[in-house]
């Protein structure tokens, strides 16, 4: 399995030498004010295509699509992220979530079909929704299935049980476990009951109560956010599928062939032909 690791420094991406991918840090605020679009719905079909240029992509199409802020009507949305699995051959991107089939999420979406991960902070920006069998009800989970337990002063607070596969520049760091019981003992060692409550497991946060801080954010930062348009990766040519049509095949009738794309993942438009000069110009 290939692992790529990447260092991400907005706008632009640069490949690390060595060690995990390194994201910056998004608070809520930064989520809801640098997604084109948030839609929770369901993952129906995970597949991984090779580009025209051999690299490996997967697409992942959400169902039952539900447009919690920004302008999009159809009732699918397929995202295009680098890496996946075809045959024996792996790509694996530090800090990019993992779809699965079945899976309920919000994401927050970013760039769709231009960017590697076309989600604000990768992984940062996907969330998982878990029926909870305690509560008998639906509650949220980030990307790396720790419990989200509030939304408060613009940021995500979270029970943190498993680390993020990432490295997170700037990430609020939790008071660990062990520092908290020696913070929270008494003189002759013993915890106090404060302490001990507080190390109790912290419900999860309903996805309803999820959703309204959405909406309660977003009307606060209505005035700073301008959304532009959310797209589906199947609505760009850019991201046509090297097995419908190849680089140097011709495109069956009625279809376009589909355009390259430069190492910055942004669409490289073809060039329009000169006219030849006519021989009396040429003379």
């Amino acid at each position: 399995m290939r692992k790529l690791a990447l260092v991400s420094m907005l706008p632009l991406l640069y490949t690390a030498q060595a060690g995990s991918t390194t994201l910056l840090y998004k608070s809520f605020d930064d989520l809801i004010k640098e997604a084109d679009g948030i839609v929770m719905g369901r993952i129906g079909r995970v597949e991984a295509r090779y580009d025209n240029r051999r690299d490996i992509y997967t697409l992942v199409t959400l169902d039952q699509v539900k447009v919690l802020d920004g302008n999009y009507a159809r009732p699918m949305l397929t995202l295009r992220l680098k890496g996946g699995r075809i045959n024996n051959e792996i790509i694996h991107m530090d800090g990019s979530p993992e779809f699965e089939a079945g899976q309920r999420v919000v994401l927050f979406v970013k760039n769709n079909g231009r960017d590697l991960v076309p989600l604000v902070g990768w992984g940062q920006g996907m969330f998982r929704i878990v029926a909870d069998a305690a509560s008998r009800q639906d509650v949220i989970h980030d990307s790396d299935n720790n419990p989200v337990v509030a939304v408060q002063a613009g940021h995500v607070d979270k029970d943190m049980v498993n680390a993020p596969e990432a490295n997170i520049l700037g990430a609020r760091k939790p008071l660990s476990a062990a520092a908290q019981i020696s913070a929270g003992r008494t003189e002759t060692g013993e915890m106090t009951p404060m302490t001990a409550a507080a190390m109790l497991p912290r419900p999860a946060m309903s996805v309803q109560a999820f959703i309204d801080a959405i909406n309660q954010s977003s009307a606060r930062l209505a005035a700073k956010v301008a959304r532009p348009a959310l797209l589906s990766a199947d609505t760009r040519e850019a991201l046509m599928a090297s097995d419908t049509v190849g680089r140097d095949a011709p495109a069956p009738a009625g279809t376009k062939a589909p355009q390259q794309l430069n190492q910055s993942m942004t669409p490289v438009l073809p060039q329009r032909e000169q006219p030849a000069q006519s021989d009396t110009q040429s003379q």
